[in-house]
């Protein structure tokens, strides 16, 4: 029997045996977006500068009246949580430095909360029992406070502001409070929710505002449509997003995506902690994806980022038997389905504690982990970063096949021409046993590669689930193909 893998644009899978053949048990550091191939992603590197002293957060492409287009960073005052604003005049290849007179005297700075909005800069912080809007203007040089909410999220939990495109507003949010900027006019308490509430991300849905919140406690999530009216104390619509902590929420494509994990309360009632992603499109939020860990390590925050349709999110979970702390990212395939798989690899391959920020410009991804430090996007084709994929057990394995005892016969990998230092490898196992070496590539200019085995007994052994890994650098993988023979059913 024959099968073979072309499509891979399926994203991670709610169970590793499910039955289709683009899904995937595990990804990292692939580009699935590209028709019928597996693209590895430029390795990161380390942003220039004092990146450590100032713990850079979160980035953002800001043209002043001055009209000279600058990158701009969001961190802290050395040594002190005060906010501070950092720049570079060439936004890839330059170095961060402190703007003029961009840093701030007290408060503690709320690092995912940068913002291009005007010509300025826009920024949250905490002060005493208050949440603090302040701004930057760079071309001259002012740092200013715009306005104070009157709340603090008691969970340390500030969504990023949000500048909806149907009235060009700049909305915050603390705690169960809503506020606005109005270009000059800001206003404090625009919309107030529920209080055992946590405003934790902003969107828009047609015309609405769509204020996604997740309980101080136990219980369930919702995502509020709001028309913008600050006339009314009331919102539109009120969805049900289930229970847990709904942390990311975003529009993908004209569906409202939400992404919820644990329950915000001191103490975790999860056994077994779950990423559960939902979709809205009229009537009821509907589970799409479900991912399990294998233990009781999550951790799911509120940053986001979003480009070229996709929204891209942090979260660590257990996976494959290890844990998985990267980037992750909700798109659609070619196809219009919604998938959610791990993306980026955040320090290349090299394991991060915590994923503080997240910024997406265009092809460059800033990431800010272990709390100073921020690599982006290599600007040179450079791919240290090991990219994996492992296949789904028994792959595109016809149904009446799959508890049956099989011998892997014969397996082929088609890739790109290998450029100068790329490798490609390929694994197997059988029955969660350990990956053995199939295949490697490493000659410039290969095409594909095959291995074949003849005869029964031989060292490809022989089980009932089947499974593949991937292992790259710089390779783009465009079919995996194998055949087996079947030799005897399952009996009890």
């Amino acid at each position: 029997m024959s099968v073979i893998i072309r499509q891979f644009d399926g994203g991670i899978a709610n169970d590793e045996r499910e039955e289709v053949s683009n899904s995937c048990t595990l990804i990292k550091h692939f580009d699935t977006l590209k028709p019928n191939r597996l693209v590895p992603y430029r390795d990161m590197e380390n942003e220039a500068g004092s990146i450590a002293q100032y713990k850079i957060k979160s980035v953002e492409l800001c043209t002043p009246t001055s009209g000279t287009q600058t990158l701009f960073a969001l961190g802290s005052v050395a040594s002190q949580t005060y906010p501070a604003f950092l720049e570079k005049d060439t936004p890839i290849t330059g170095t961060f430095a402190l703007a003029s007179s961009g840093t701030d005297t007290g408060g503690a700075v709320i690092g995912n909360s940068l913002i291009a909005y005007k010509a300025d800069l826009y920024a949250m912080k905490t002060s005493g029992t208050h949440t603090v809007v302040i701004n930057y203007d760079p071309a001259t040089n002012v740092l200013a406070t715009t306005g104070t909410i009157t709340a603090q999220s008691s969970a340390s939990i500030y969504p990023q502001p949000f500048r909806h495109p149907q009235d060009d507003i700049l909305y915050f949010g603390a705690g169960n409070i809503i506020s606005k900027l109005d270009n000059t006019t800001f206003t404090a308490e625009a919309l107030v929710l529920p209080s055992d509430l946590i405003i934790t991300s902003l969107t828009d849905y047609g015309v609405y505002l769509a204020i996604a919140c997740a309980p101080k406690d136990a219980g369930k999530s919702y995502v509020f449509l709001w028309g913008r009216d600050t006339s009314l104390t009331t919102v539109q619509e009120t969805i049900d997003f289930g229970e847990g902590n709904l942390m990311v929420i975003d529009n993908v494509g004209g569906t409202l995506v939400g992404v919820s994990g644990s329950s915000l309360s001191a103490s975790s009632f999860d056994i077994l902690p779950r990423l559960v992603a939902r979709a809205y499109t009229g009537g009821l939020a509907r589970v799409f994806k479900e991912i399990k860990s294998e233990s009781t390590v999550q951790t799911l925050s509120n940053i986001k980022a979003k480009s070229k349709d996709s929204l891209y999110f942090t979260a660590s979970t257990r996976i494959q038997g290890e844990t998985v702390n990267q980037i992750w990212v909700c798109k659609k395939n070619a196809g219009g389905q919604l998938i959610i798989q791990p993306d980026r690899l955040a320090n290349n391959n090299t394991a991060v504690t915590t994923v503080d920020g997240l910024s997406v410009i265009g092809d460059y991804m800033w990431v800010a982990y272990d709390n100073g430090s921020l690599k982006r996007t290599n600007d040179s084709a450079s791919y240290t970063a090991t990219a994996v994929y492992d296949t789904l057990l028994n792959p595109s394995m016809p149904i009446e096949d799959r508890s049956k005892l099989k011998q892997l016969k014969n397996v082929s990998v088609s890739f790109a021409p290998l450029a100068s230092s790329s490798t490609l490898n390929v694994q197997y196992r059988f029955d969660n046993g350990s990956y053995e070496d199939l295949l490697n590539a490493t000659t410039a200019g290969t095409l594909n590669k095959e291995v074949v085995k003849t005869l029964d007994g031989d060292t490809f052994g022989t089980g009932r689930e089947l499974q593949f890994r991937v292992n790259s650098t710089a390779a783009e993988v465009t079919e995996i193909k194998y055949d087996y023979t079947v030799n005897k059913t399952l009996t009890n």
